[in-house]
């Protein structure tokens, strides 16, 4: 899954193995990596302001603040 941010310059991308990564396209690198963000295939991605909520095939929803990383 991948996902533009409407308010600022980053890309939220899921992958097959449930990492999560925000990239700032912007600055050119890497802003958030999370190994493990699911235990499956993340299949959803949603941006609202600075949160970034995700969606897997292991059924759970996750909300993370992508400016804190929290």
């Amino acid at each position: 899954a991948i996902k533009f941010a409407p308010a600022n310059t980053q890309i939220g991308i899921g992958s097959v193995s449930g990492q999560l990564t925000t990239y700032d396209y912007f600055r050119e690198k890497t802003a958030l990596s999370r190994k493990n963000h699911h235990n499956q295939r993340i299949t959803a991605i949603e941006w609202e302001g600075n949160l970034l909520v995700t969606g897997g095939r292991d059924c759970k929803l996750r909300v993370i603040d992508a400016k804190s990383g929290s």
